[in-house]
């Protein structure tokens, strides 16, 4: 389900919020096709969130439907909830530690993210619950022919019945 759009500029951080840019817990892409990215969102039949998805708006169809996937790396959730942020967003937010600006900020993405529909956005982050909570995840990447990603996906609940 298509929740809104965020703008990448040409890094993304993927991640848990509670972490510091400088955490090996995060993922940081570098080769991304800047723009504006759909941000979707799917449930499990016990209403947790089970995937989260952005793609670059130019594409059309469900990006795993057209490219190729690759599991490229797995990322760490520590607070329940996870990620997709713009660098210069993330940066900014990971200098202000020590200040009340980034406090406030995490306890924004905590509300949107222990609301009822479970994730939240602005127009630098998608933020969601992890599924069944802290643990590790594997994080998908879509390349175009180029090799840049135009898509990621995170994939917190496998269905029964889905391939494996």
């Amino acid at each position: 389900m298509l929740v809104g759009k965020i703008e990448i500029k040409d890094e993304l951080i993927i991640g848990d919020p509670c972490y510091d840019l400088d955490s090996l817990e995060l993922g940081r892409i570098k080769d991304v096709v800047p723009g504006i990215y759909n941000c979707s969102i799917e449930y499990s039949k016990e209403k947790r969130v089970s995937m989260i998805e952005i793609k670059h708006e130019n594409i059309l169809k469900k990006a795993s439907d057209i490219y190729t996937v690759e599991n490229e790396f797995w990322i760490a959730v520590d607070s329940g909830q996870v990620g997709f942020f713009d660098f210069t967003f993330y940066k900014n937010y990971s200098d202000n530690q020590k200040n009340r600006e980034r406090e406030i900020i995490y306890n924004e993405i905590c509300n949107k993210t222990l609301s009822r529909d479970k994730y939240g956005m602005n127009s630098k982050y998608f933020v969601s619950s992890s599924g069944y909570g802290d643990g590790e995840y594997d994080v998908c990447i879509v390349r175009n022919s180029d090799r840049k990603v135009i898509g990621i996906l995170i994939e917190f609940i496998k269905e029964a019945g889905d391939d494996e």
